[in-house]
């Protein structure tokens, strides 16, 4: 990143605030932060910032106002929006009013860190147009002078731009749109577009809208697979340039990678069709048992009633924790964690969570060993889902431990984070399994976990979890040996 670029967060949400100035200041950036847009507006009057992220819903003086007043201010500051509220409504009113790209809570240390970076580079290019533009003003620049400055400004486009004249000759091509279409840079301007944009069907597009004499002021947008492969989506958008007579003298074609919406639109209609299953699986076995009891199969013998009766409970217990499991997902993908962040000593959670658990632990004589010093840094966090992290760590420790097995917590401070190990001597987990433990639904299937309940769901959530708190989870296993998780919380300073 840009080094010592000046950032400014505005954020009712102090967690965001602090969360978003530890991570970018780790990258050598400036960062002040505002709690509300008054604050915020002052700090822009009295200081030049490259970036500024700004919450859209704050008392006082709203996101969309912080934007109004940063356009009017200079035009080259690069405004993302950061929110919980985030629908394609508010995002298109937001680029209209200028916003660059925009944030959704809860976000990775990672997705900030990736999209401050596009921001710099935009106000980087941003500030060189701006330069140019000046000394063409100043000295009159020549034509190619004029013509360089235009391409500069296409290039900071984030969608790809291809320019064909009424022959299908390509005349104006942007370095993104190269990129995406894998086209040589060299020698391709007014050449016909016909195999040269390495998509048939884009071709075929921009040669039937140039078959038109006279422009309709149709826009033309197509969804083109140019990578079935790699799952490469592109959108096409196709509009005529017209002349005074309104006849069409070219087209002008933007394209915009959509291949990871489409990605997301398939993970959540897996994610519907596996709940749908997971749903339905206990709900058909605990009404096929009560209709075994009903019908009068076993009317004399209560022994198999109350067995068939007792399986109907175990059914509905596990339905019961498969949608709790599911409701903290929804939770999570709705933003509604983290939202009571407060600074925490980590060991008043962890000795909670044992002493709940002990009797389960005592029960499989289990024994646990813990090394929590005194004296540890606070870390920011919300004690609710902490407590659902550690419970779910700690209860996994002893499902899956051994008779006779041990469990060791142990915290240590780095000097960064406070980490947080849980290590159990159980059953392990296989090499092939490793990588795919922390997968929604994924349950580990082998000899040793067969009849053991679960949903499948409990890593997956400890590992969003942790990620909304700006942390971390890592996991070492081996076959038969045992399991370690180490979770990392960013500790305050």
């Amino acid at each position: 990143m840009t080094q010592n670029a000046n950032i400014l967060v505005i954020d009712d949400e102090q967690v965001i605030c602090i969360s978003c100035q530890q991570t970018l200041e780790k990258e050598g950036l400036n960062v002040d932060c505002a709690e509300n847009g008054v604050i915020g507006l002052a700090k822009l009057q009295d200081k030049t910032y490259d970036v500024v992220l700004t919450d859209l819903m704050m008392p006082q003086i709203s996101g969309m106002e912080i934007l109004d007043a940063i356009r009017k201010m200079n035009q080259n500051i690069v405004a993302i929006v950061i929110t919980g509220y985030a629908t394609i409504e508010s995002a298109v009113e937001a680029v209209k009013k200028g916003a660059y790209d925009y944030l959704s809570k809860p976000f990775t240390p990672d997705e900030l860190r990736r999209v401050v970076r596009k921001a710099l580079e935009r106000r980087k290019l941003l500030l060189e147009t701006e330069q140019l533009r000046k000394e063409r003003e100043q000295n009159l620049l020549e034509l190619a002078k004029e013509r360089s400055q235009t391409a500069t400004i296409i290039n900071c486009m984030a969608e790809g731009v291809i320019v064909t004249n009424r022959e299908a000759r390509l005349v104006l091509i942007n370095s993104l749109a190269e990129k995406m279409l894998h086209i040589q840079k060299n020698y391709v301007i007014g050449k016909p577009v016909l195999q040269l944009l390495n998509n048939r069907e884009l071709e075929n597009i921009i040669y039937k809208t140039l078959k038109v004499k006279k422009s309709t002021s149709t826009i033309t947008r197509r969804k083109i697979i140019f990578d079935k492969k790699e799952g490469r989506i592109y959108q096409a958008v196709i509009a005529p340039i017209s002349d005074d007579q309104v006849h069409i003298l070219g087209l002008v074609t933007i394209l915009r990678d959509i291949s990871q919406e489409k990605k997301i639109e398939k993970t959540k209609e897996e994610f519907v069709h596996t709940v749908t299953h997971e749903l339905n699986a206990p709900l058909g076995i605990i009404q096929g048992y009560l209709d075994l009891i009903l019908d009068g199969k076993f009317l004399n013998n209560v022994d198999k009633q109350n067995e068939l009766i007792k399986k109907s409970r175990d059914k509905a217990s596990d339905l019961t924790r498969l949608i709790k499991d599911l409701l903290n997902i929804f939770e999570i993908e709705a933003g509604k964690v983290a939202q009571e962040m407060r600074p925490t000593v980590i060991s008043t959670i962890l000795v909670d969570v044992v002493d709940f658990m002990k009797s389960e632990a005592i029960r499989k004589n289990l024994t646990f060993f813990t090394q929590i010093p005194e004296n540890l840094p606070q870390v920011m966090a919300d004690k609710k889902y902490l407590n659902r992290v550690f419970t779910n760590l700690i209860g996994n420790a002893i499902k899956y431990n051994k008779p006779n097995g041990e469990i060791k917590i142990k915290v240590e401070t780095d000097d960064l984070y406070v980490v947080i190990t849980i290590a159990d001597t159980g059953i392990g987990i296989k090499k092939q399994d490793q990588n795919k433990i922390f997968e929604e639904f994924y349950r580990v299937k082998n000899e040793k976990t067969r009849g053991t309940p679960g949903t499948g769901l409990g890593l997956s959530i400890a590992k969003k979890i942790i990620e909304s708190h700006s942390g971390y989870i890592e996991m070492e296993s081996e076959w038969e040996v045992g399991t370690t998780f180490k979770v990392y919380l960013p500790k305050l300073t």
